[in-house]
């Protein structure tokens, strides 16, 4: 198992100024961004049924990630995300992030519930890994 999170913030900073992770979503508190902001945040971990036949206990571990895009919406006017949206796609759909992971499939998305002056849009993206159980007798 090994942490992608650094790797997916990463790969969106190439493109966008404010990429964070789940800690930094969690001070944000009652505070609204200020500009655009992206926040990536691991949403499940789900291993398969063993793997029979191998001699070890093995699984395969699927992942999804969310990308939060969180857009300030000033004056009453709904920013159109769809650009945006689609860049975030562009970077992370088919892209493998780490050797031991399957390249990123699209997930479910969708408009987030959020507070007045901002829109939230959660994108997911999935991935899985083989583990074995190393060491166990």
């Amino acid at each position: 198992m090994i942490n992608l999170e650094p790797l997916i913030i990463a790969r969106l900073k190439t493109q966008f100024a404010d990429v964070e992770g789940l800690t930094e979503l969690a001070e944000l508190g009652d505070r609204n961004v200020s500009r655009q902001t992206l926040f990536v945040i691991e949403m499940a971990e789900s291993p398969a049924p063993l793997i029979e036949g191998t001699g070890l206990m093995r699984h395969r571990i699927g992942n999804s990630y969310g990308v939060l895009l969180v857009t300030p919406a000033r004056n009453n006017q709904r920013p159109d995300i769809t650009a945006d949206r689609q860049q975030i796609r562009d970077l992370l759909f088919g892209w493998a992030p780490h050797e031991d992971y399957e390249p990123f499939s699209l997930g479910n998305g969708g408009l987030q519930p959020s507070r007045k002056g901002v829109i939230a849009w959660l994108s997911r993206f999935n991935t899985q890994y083989t583990e074995d159980a190393i060491g166990v007798s």
